[in-house]
């Protein structure tokens, strides 16, 4: 009855309260190494939305102004001629391909004659002018391939993104685990030589009284001695990893005083069972790293449409219109230009040679083979996902029977020692002995809490493949 409330309360309130919760949510807050995930997303963002300026309208204003005196060659040469001109202009480049521009040139010139009368008007132009290539851009839509290029690229960076901050707090969790269990460690190793100090007095005691070999009251010695330098060297290797983690993390381990590894083991079950229960309602084929790779496969794709449009031959197609004015004062010449007095119109074809951008067809070369190497790096990311989800299906159940059975392990080696300390006090067991007991019990402990984290390990690896840390990501 407890173990079906407590899959409903997890299923019904969504991620889990207690030790993991909070140490997850002070992470995905504190951590630098996240914050430095997102700042770089945003820069790659960015980078991208540049790449799509050229699409944006863009204007000019020039003025200008010459005077110059001219040499005479002939009797009907001038003397000087003075210009200054005017101009306004708006440019823009459409998905389509088409470049426009649109402009306004305002010219008042003086052309002065030392024999006849002096040449002085004033003309607008008004030009709009459209440039294409017509393989390239009218039939292959280059840059509208450029635009979906871009949009997917951004949606493969957020995603990145996600895994690489996910990553972060997954890591935090397993170097959390890790932490606590060199801090039981360390505790274990401070009751063995509390009881080994006691044990030494013992052996102390029975030497003047002459009642015990030196031999085994200096083997007392030098089992007090080695697990005294054991202690320090534990306390400074846990001081060391609790300072790693909140350098990395921007965490103090302090803050979790008082949680130990069988409580932090204890909710990983509690997770693990919950999510083994609707072990069915899992989509394999919606891991986010394989959603990032066919993601990135649509956006090579895109970008492949963009290099095969830009492999084709540039054939240039340039079209003027306009309207253009002459009078002696500004609103007479206009009035040439409103009333469409001196239409004009230009139709201009290019060829570039050689037919083919070799720059283009080397890069369309490389892009096919990019693209098969991800659509192979997908297919076979999708067989280690559902394989691995198979294998931890069948194997997290026995991980977790073998646990138990180390752990009733530990339980009967303690037992041991206690009946061995009795014994010890009695004068039936050496010292030698119980010595070897001791270091039994630590590498018991060492070998449960060695299976202890690899099991931590893979029920996050499991979690993972229900998006367990997705609601920390948000």
């Amino acid at each position: 009855m407890l173990f079906v409330l407590l899959i409903f309360s997890v299923m019904t309130h969504g991620a889990p309260s207690g030790v993991i919760h909070e140490l997850l949510q002070k992470v995905t807050a504190k951590s630098n190494a996240i914050k430095a995930v997102e700042n770089l997303n945003l820069s790659n963002q960015l980078l991208l939305d540049s790449d799509l300026f050229i699409f944006e309208p863009t204007a000019f204003i020039r003025g200008s102004y010459s005077n110059q005196d001219i040499v005479p060659t002939s009797p009907f040469t001038p003397s000087n001629t003075k210009v200054k001109e005017y101009e306004l202009g708006v440019s823009k480049l459409w998905s389509a391909g088409i470049q426009s521009d649109l402009s306004y040139l305002y010219q008042d010139s003086a052309t002065i004659f030392p024999a006849r009368a002096n040449f002085v008007y004033q003309a607008p132009t008004l030009q709009l002018t459209l440039t294409t290539s017509i393989f390239q851009d009218l039939v292959n839509h280059r840059y509208r391939h450029l635009m979906k290029n871009q949009r997917l690229s951004k949606k493969a960076g957020e995603l990145n993104t996600k895994i690489d901050k996910k990553a972060v707090i997954v890591q935090s969790l397993l170097d959390f685990s890790a932490l606590l269990e060199q801090s039981q460690s360390l505790s274990l190793q401070k009751d063995i030589c509390k009881q080994t100090r006691t044990q030494a007095s013992h052996l102390e005691r029975k030497r003047k009284r002459r009642s015990v070999s030196e031999r085994e009251y200096l083997l007392g010695m030098k089992e007090l001695t080695n697990c005294l330098a054991t202690i320090d060297n534990l306390d400074k290797n846990l001081t060391e990893a609790k300072e790693n983690f909140e350098a990395t993390y921007n965490l103090s381990f302090d803050e979790f005083k008082g949680v130990d590894t069988d409580e932090l083991f204890k909710e990983a079950e509690k997770l693990y069972l919950s999510s083994h229960a609707k072990a069915q309602d899992v989509d394999l084929k919606n891991q986010d790293e394989i959603k990032s790779l066919e993601i990135q496969i649509d956006a090579l794709e895109s970008k492949q449409a963009q290099l095969d449009a830009e492999t084709k031959t540039n054939l240039a197609l340039e079209v003027r219109s306009g309207l253009s004015g002459i009078g002696n004062s500004f609103s007479d010449a206009n009035s040439d230009v409103t009333e469409m007095d001196y239409p004009f119109v230009y139709f201009g074809l290019r060829l570039d040679l050689p037919l083919k951008d070799r720059t283009a067809l080397a890069q369309a070369g490389a892009n096919r083979y990019q693209i098969k190497a991800n659509r192979y790096q997908k297919d076979q990311l999708e067989k280690q996902k559902y394989f691995r989800f198979k294998t931890l299906e069948k194997t997290l159940a026995k991980d977790f029977d073998i646990y138990e059975k180390y752990k009733k392990t530990v339980s009967l080696s303690r037992a041991v020692i206690k009946e061995g300390r009795r014994d010890f006090a009695n004068g039936r067991l050496d010292f030698n002995s119980l010595t070897e007991f001791n270091k039994s019990l630590i590498q018991d402990q060492k070998t449960l809490s060695t299976h202890r984290i690899s099991l931590i390990v893979r029920v996050v690896e499991y979690l993972d493949f229900y998006q367990f840390f997705d609601h920390y990501l948000k």
